[in-house]
């Protein structure tokens, strides 16, 4: 089905008037002379700012002896240029603020995560929408460039470099609602990975890791990730200047008490040693001029879960046995799915072996896990 296009310009009904005037040599008041009208009145029609009535037509059509109906539908074809033009600038408007609001924010996630709130129709309440954008994003207008932290992120797969600002935003919202039991001091890292590691050897305990945290001064917060972000966590400041208030988020990308205690002291290891001071997200490509604060982080946080010391007499070894490994978790009173997850990193044991020992930790997480 085809659609009669719409013309790009119409002249008013006016112009048809000046030109009967002009082939007659009249003036707009000689006409306002012949049909008894205000020169103003006639001005106003010619400009198209004033109406052709069905009386006006009239007496159109007898001053120049042509038909009511001729001047009825140069009217009427006028007026629904206007309408329809006017409609399709509303239209055009509301097209191109949706683009704008959709090229910010990955909107239907963030919708249905309720991180930002919305009244009915988006169509109809697209102002709104704007502003809740804006407020989530820490902007005045749409067409405002969000503040981006410069800080180290890798980008992977078809990562969406807004949907990561948007998962900051939120992680930053979350951790501003926390407050610390005291200022958070470098320093004391190691004193917190000693009280942290207590806490390894039962799954039930990670529901505790957030109180250490914020008695060491550092905000903790568990914000899934976004599609087509693959990150496992991030440590950023809610301060950038001082950076007194220090911020651990992680995604639970996968939900396994191993990857939960090894990204949490990752992050950690990033902190204690500053490697960026504007802060870090992390996910699953490293580039080549973070590499060594990545895998200095690494082997930080393998040492604090597994010393060295207690790793050793296995590194010489192939193969690894679930008994090795029990006795290992029970030596160091960690849980043992902690220990297999090293062994199966540095591949002494399948990943698709005891694998009922990767417990699930989500479950004694739900209160802290943002919705």
């Amino acid at each position: 089905m085809f659609t009669k296009p719409i013309p790009a310009r119409m002249n008013p009904p006016g112009n048809q008037i000046a030109r009967e005037l002009e082939a007659r040599g009249w003036t707009q008041k000689d006409l306002a002379d012949i049909m008894g009208r205000p020169v103003q009145v006639i001005n106003e029609i010619i400009k198209g700012t004033k109406q052709i009535t069905v009386e006006t037509a009239m007496e159109l059509a007898a001053t120049f002896g042509n038909e009511p109906e001729t001047w009825i539908k140069l009217e009427t074809q006028y007026r629904l240029f206007l309408a329809r033009g006017s409609k399709e600038a509303k239209e055009n408007a509301g097209i191109s603020l949706r683009s704008k609001i959709y090229d910010k924010v990955p909107l239907p996630e963030l919708i249905k995560r309720k991180w930002i709130s919305t009244k009915g129709n988006l169509r109809s309440h697209l102002p709104e929408l704007e502003e809740a954008v804006c407020r989530f994003l820490g902007i005045d207008t749409i067409d405002e460039m969000p503040h981006v932290p410069a800080m180290r992120h890798t980008l992977a797969k078809d990562q969406n470099g807004m949907a990561l600002l948007a998962w900051m935003r939120r992680a930053e919202a979350l951790a501003g609602t926390q407050n610390p039991a005291m200022p958070f001091e470098r320093k004391k890292i190691p004193a917190l990975i000693d009280a942290l590691l207590p806490l390894t050897a039962a799954p039930a305990s990670v529901s505790k890791v957030r109180d250490v945290l914020l008695s060491f001064g550092i905000r903790f917060v568990i914000v899934p990730h976004l599609s087509k972000t693959y990150l496992d966590g991030a440590v950023f400041y809610l301060d950038t200047e001082t950076r007194k208030n220090p911020v651990v988020a992680i995604t639970m990308r996968y939900d396994r008490i191993d990857w939960f205690w090894f990204t949490l002291f990752h992050e950690l290891a990033h902190l204690f040693k500053n490697h960026y001071p504007e802060g870090v997200l992390d996910d699953e490509r490293i580039s080549e001029n973070d590499k060594a604060n990545e895998e200095e982080a690494d082997s930080l946080a393998k040492e604090w879960l597994i010393p060295e010391s207690a790793y050793a007499p296995f590194s010489g070894k192939h193969f690894v046995s679930l008994p090795d490994v029990k006795a290992l978790a029970l030596c160091l009173r960690r849980h043992p799915g902690i220990v297999l997850g090293r062994f199966q990193k540095e591949g002494k044991i399948s990943y698709s072996r005891h694998r009922s020992l990767l417990v699930r930790v989500k479950i004694y997480l739900e209160e802290f896990i943002d919705r």
